[in-house]
């Protein structure tokens, strides 16, 4: 019985100095150059074709997969290729006209704008 109380009155202290939060279910806009926005746009066509290109080949299990930790890791790939395995990439990840330089930059304003968008929201991407 006194283990209960003591179990009650702790909840009621935790729950009583949670800070409440207001969330107006408004998305906190975040800014981005106009070559990033490409960037978003290409990982987002890149994805679609991902999930396609997987439910075509294989209907019977359940995947999970994120399409931008893939993006992001042919991108890294993609800085060190060259000729037509360049192009080849290019044209899958949708980036033509895009330069590595823009690529990177981009990849790096986007990382940088999605961890600073909510400090209570922890974003780790595993870069290297």
């Amino acid at each position: 019985m006194k283990t209960d109380i003591l179990f009650l009155i702790t909840i009621f202290l935790f729950t009583a100095s949670c800070e409440k939060q207001e969330n107006t279910g408004e998305p906190k806009q975040i800014n981005i150059s106009k070559t990033t926005e490409q960037v978003v746009e290409a990982d987002n066509l890149f994805g679609i074709n991902l999930f396609q290109t997987i439910l075509a080949n294989d209907t019977t299990d359940n995947i999970f997969i994120s399409p931008t930790s893939v993006a992001l890791a042919l991108a890294m790939t993609y800085n060190g290729a060259d000729g037509t395995t360049k192009k080849a990439m290019e044209e899958t990840l949708r980036k033509q006209g895009l330069t590595p330089e823009e690529l990177n930059q981009s990849y790096k304003d986007l990382i940088a704008a999605l961890v600073s968008a909510d400090p209570k929201v922890l974003l780790e991407i595993a870069l290297s």
